[in-house]
């Protein structure tokens, strides 16, 4: 597979802006050869932030997200389990954080188009979690 024209300028952007990861619901879109040509991985959000977000980083975003919910206003606990909708991975990780349990999609991950993350080891059968540091670029 090679990655589309828009998704080799997405890709070129990137590189630009000094990102190491691209953070993509359509993870599945580029091409390895094209990740691994500049030492790039494209990672699902869900994923990503359930690797990378501190307990307190998320607990604030959820206050956040509470505070200026309005018609209907939320709870954070309304607000964390709303978020296992979209966000199962992230969700799950800071279940104690709040007395209820997340809200999900019945097989989300195994939903066609959800790839987690595509990193260049992956085509040689190898596992990377990712790191800390570096620039990312959403998309």
């Amino acid at each position: 597979m090679t990655s589309t024209v828009a998704d080799q300028q997405v890709i070129a952007d990137a590189i630009h802006a000094g990102a190491r990861y691209l953070i993509t619901t359509d993870v599945d879109d580029f091409d390895f050869g094209d990740l691994a040509a500049h030492d790039m991985n494209a990672v699902n959000p869900d994923y990503f932030m359930a690797l990378r977000f501190t307990e307190q980083a998320y607990q604030e975003g959820v206050a956040l997200l509470a505070a200026v919910q309005q018609s209907p206003s939320r709870t954070e606990a309304e607000i964390h389990r709303m978020l296992g909708r979209r966000h199962p991975h992230l969700a799950a990780r800071f279940a104690d954080s709040y007395n209820t349990t997340p809200v999900s999609t019945p097989n989300q991950v195994n939903e066609p188009g959800y790839a987690p993350t595509i990193t260049p080891r992956q085509a040689d059968g190898g596992h990377e979690k990712i790191p800390g540091g570096g620039q990312v670029a959403a998309r």
